[in-house]
């Protein structure tokens, strides 16, 4: 009996190889909608899977950890060594942590009943959970970081070009022309997009969860969420060292009211929703 586990792999292999980037796929909208659709993938296997299927995939799959992208490589770039994940190398590993990034981690994580780990002093994530949910939280992290980051600069650069124009107007030039109006405009864009990513994985699970009416799905992954965190309790003290169950990380910067608003709207106009899903057929339609 081919097992159901088998075919949401051979499923997520087809999304990855629709291409690996944002950029590749198409469009963010296009890159977030093949999210979604591992999003509504997860819940179907969950489903429809009989309870000795359940039982089985259990038995098989043991909660365990897996580090993002198999782990980190080091090279040499234009400003010296880098490391980067080694199925992702666009995806730079930075010798710090990154508030955002770990609350994409903890949010696509707990939603899919893993968990997840930092490395002391880097951004590098680490997940928690049984292998074909983690295939699933690390697909969706790695498309949502690179839409992150790929959006968020494009739309201070924007945000920017704003600014001088309307000042150029004006007669103002060089170092006349004042961009203290941008003040913190990138981190607030950042937090606006990622919250309200956020608020759409809510909205997924409770539609989810109307459609799913013997509880069945949610009941299986709130099990997986328990066992994730039976793991983490049982872990030995000596295997804490490097790596730990992240604490919130709190990141300084300067609220701005205009960049947090402009990051939920790009949201809904690139969402995982519906709305996003209708923007990406091809992409669907690849799935089928």
């Amino acid at each position: 009996m081919e097992q159901v586990s088998d075919n949401v792999m051979r499923k997520l292999a087809k999304i990855k190889a629709l291409k690996e980037s944002a950029e590749q796929i198409g469009s963010e909208g296009e890159a977030m909608a093949a999210a979604a659709l591992l999003n509504e993938l997860l819940i179907r296997h969950k489903l429809e899977m009989t309870d000795i299927e359940y039982d089985l995939e259990i038995k098989e799959e043991p909660v365990d950890r897996y580090p993002v992208g198999g782990g980190v490589s080091y090279g040499r770039k234009e400003n010296g060594w880098k490391g980067f994940y080694k199925d992702y190398p666009d995806v730079e590993v930075k010798e710090k942590r990154i508030e955002w990034s770990e609350r994409l981690a903890r949010m696509i994580s707990e939603a899919y009943g893993c968990r997840f780990m930092v490395t002391t002093g880097s951004s590098r994530i680490t997940f928690v959970g049984r292998k074909s949910n983690v295939a699933i939280v690390e697909y969706m992290y790695i498309t949502m970081y690179r839409v992150v980051e790929k959006l968020s600069w494009k739309e201070y650069k924007t945000a920017r070009n704003k600014v001088k124009w309307a000042a150029t107007k004006e007669g103002l030039k060089g170092h006349q022309i004042s961009y203290d109006s941008l003040s913190g405009y990138r981190a607030a864009w950042i937090d606006g997009f990622v919250g309200r990513v956020d608020e759409m994985l809510y909205e997924m699970h409770k539609s989810a969860e109307q459609q799913d009416s013997t509880g069945t799905a949610l009941m299986r992954i709130d099990s997986d969420a328990l066992a994730t965190e039976e793991y983490l309790a049982n872990w030995r003290e000596e295997d804490k060292k490097n790596h730990k169950q992240a604490a919130s990380l709190k990141e300084s910067w300067s609220y701005n009211s205009k960049g947090r608003t402009a990051g939920r709207q790009k949201a809904d106009e690139v969402g995982i929703t519906a709305s996003g899903l209708n923007n990406a057929a091809k992409t669907a339609k690849q799935l089928k």
